[in-house]
């Protein structure tokens, strides 16, 4: 009986969180993967506007390419789609190769060395932004996530309720320290009056 019961908790604690996952967390982690990468594409169009640079460079469009793609497809990405793509496509490595290439050479072409800083420091912060949506969006790491949290709730809970405890006791011991110092005191000046 108790066993069903601990299924039963089991399957109900883990079909919460399927939905919690579902319901908050993917749409939660979806809108701020997009409204990071809508301040990234403002940058960079404000960039263009503020240095009088050209908006039809091949740098400008290949990373206003790729932040439009990632807006548009990234509630169809996941970790997993990702693993698949490289099992079940045979060339998909040597055409990432490629492509990785094609925008360090169109980066690298780049003359004027205050734009070349700020492309190659907007498309860090991008990839940036695409591996912390792939890890934090897998719902093996949310599960893990919360797990780590329910941990770090459950030392911090102990900690606290233990320094609270010896605080506690502290307080309540010393006096009894003092008062048998103090008798402790009286014994041995009472020895010492009746050795003399």
């Amino acid at each position: 009986m108790e066993e069903t019961i601990y299924w039963i908790l089991f399957w109900f604690i883990l079909g919460f969180l399927v939905l919690q996952w579902k319901l908050l967390w993917v749409p939660y982690i979806l809108d701020s993967f997009r409204n990071r990468i809508f301040i990234l594409r403002d940058e960079l169009f404000d960039f263009c506007l503020k240095h009088d640079s050209k908006f039809d460079t091949s740098e400008y469009l290949r990373l206003r390419d790729l932040m439009n793609s990632a807006l548009r497809f990234a509630h169809k990405s996941s970790v997993t789609d990702l693993i698949l793509v490289q099992v079940f496509i045979p060339n998909f490595k040597q055409l990432a190769i490629k492509e990785e290439k094609n925008i360090e050479r169109i980066f690298q072409a780049i003359k004027d060395k205050k734009s070349k800083e700020f492309y190659e420091d907007l498309r860090f912060r991008f990839n940036y932004e695409i591996v912390r949506y792939f890890i934090i969006s897998s719902p093996i790491l949310f599960f893990v996530f919360i797990w780590i949290l329910f941990v770090s709730a459950i030392h911090y809970g102990l900690k606290q309720s233990l320094k609270v405890t010896v605080n506690f006791l502290s307080k309540k011991i010393e006096p009894q320290i003092e008062y048998s110092d103090h008798l402790i005191g009286k014994e041995k000046g009472s020895s010492l009056f009746l050795t003399t």
